[in-house]
């Protein structure tokens, strides 16, 4: 090898670079106890610390997602979550679950209607009759007086909000929803009763339940049902 092509090869080997985390674990030798640099650290774990960004980012928009209004970016996001959550729910369950999702929606509705937000009310409406048929669906399938008993309280909460939502001057036609929703249970009940052995004063709320339900008033059916088998 002559002395040209001697000096070439020094040359090319100014190129070559050592690995990063060799770089590192040398000076950590060298310098002993002394502290690496940040960013020496940072390139070091960059993966780890991406990696940890992203969890953080991904949970604080679930966290965010949960406190959305219909109408915000992130209220579809919830909306999953809570699909997700009824999935695992026993199909007994489901229509006590439905009902707290429109009840959920209510709320959510009620909130927009407090602070003036004008532009998300027509989607939240929106959201909580889609919410209101869906619990209705899962309410025509229920078969037995104790399914009816267990859903009992999120009704007279789903009431209670709904008066509570007039007082900010919204008021929703929603007689053909809720009239889907009281009605399987009145026929729950009536039956329950046809079977039972009643008391005079419980014949009387039987009849008038049946009256009101003839004459497509299920919800007040509904209340002289409940009357009538002793569920307070």
């Amino acid at each position: 090898m002559d002395e040209k092509t001697l000096i070439g090869k020094i040359r090319g080997l100014r190129q070559i670079k050592p690995r990063k985390e060799w770089v590192f674990l040398t000076k950590r030798e060298i310098l002993g106890s002394e502290r690496l640099s940040f960013v020496e650290i940072f390139s070091q774990y960059k993966f780890a610390f991406t990696s940890l960004a992203l969890i953080l980012i991904l949970i604080s928009t679930f966290v965010f997602a949960q406190r959305s209004l219909p109408g915000d970016l992130l209220h579809p996001l919830k909306k999953i979550t809570e699909r997700g959550q009824a999935v695992f729910v026993s199909e007994t369950d489901q229509p006590k679950i439905q009902l707290e999702l429109a009840n959920k929606r209510l709320e959510e509705l009620t909130k927009i209607a407090e602070e003036n937000q004008v532009k998300k009310l027509a989607p939240a409406i929106e959201e909580y009759q889609t919410s209101l048929s869906q619990a209705a669906k899962k309410i025509a399938q229920i078969k037995e007086p104790k399914e009816v008993r267990k859903i009992i309280p999120e009704i007279k909460k789903l009431e209670g909000n709904i008066q509570n939502l007039k007082t900010y001057g919204v008021e929703i036609d929603e007689t053909e929803e809720r009239e889907n929703l009281y009605k399987p249970m009145v026929e729950v009940l009536i039956k329950d009763l046809e079977k039972s052995t009643l008391t005079e004063n419980q014949i009387k709320l039987f009849e008038e339940t049946k009256k009101l339900y003839n004459e497509g008033n299920s919800s007040e059916a509904l209340i002289k049902a409940l009357e009538a088998s002793q569920i307070r």
